[in-house]
């Protein structure tokens, strides 16, 4: 029921899917929002805490998934899906989680850039990466 199996995918997987996809549409919209946000407005400084702190948590369910679809049996896909079709799923659904990936580690570096960490919801800090990218190797 939770786990995969050759059949279909397990309410893990599915869960997680639809929770990403929720999350991903609403951080996108939030941060199209946030750009005409001005310095009076009440959430000016609460949105972008709030974009930054659910990417994290994103950024974490995304890792999940990648593991517990390492972890987990796929389905067999249908026998009627021409050859080109499953590559080209395959290469979309990597596609996706490549580009997830880049635009969360992107953002993390962008907002930790000066050297400042990004605070979770309050609960805790997530250090930034600035001294580490400011290190001249020569």
């Amino acid at each position: 029921m939770f786990r995969n199996n050759q059949f279909t995918y397990g309410i893990t997987a599915i869960v997680t899917h639809w929770l990403s996809a929720i999350v991903v549409i609403g951080l996108f919209a939030v941060g199209v929002w946030m750009v005409e946000l001005t310095y009076y407005s009440a959430w000016y400084k609460a949105a972008p805490h709030l974009h930054k702190s659910i990417g994290i948590l994103l950024l974490l369910v995304t890792l999940f998934r990648l593991l517990w679809r390492l972890v987990n049996p796929k389905p067999v896909p249908e026998a009627n899906h021409q050859l080109w079709e499953k590559k080209a799923a395959h290469i979309a659904h990597l596609a996706i989680y490549v580009l997830l990936l880049v635009i969360m580690f992107a953002g993390i570096l962008i907002s930790t850039a000066e050297g400042r960490g990004i605070m979770l919801f309050d609960w805790f800090e997530l250090p930034g990466f600035g001294p580490f990218l400011k290190t001249k190797l020569i």
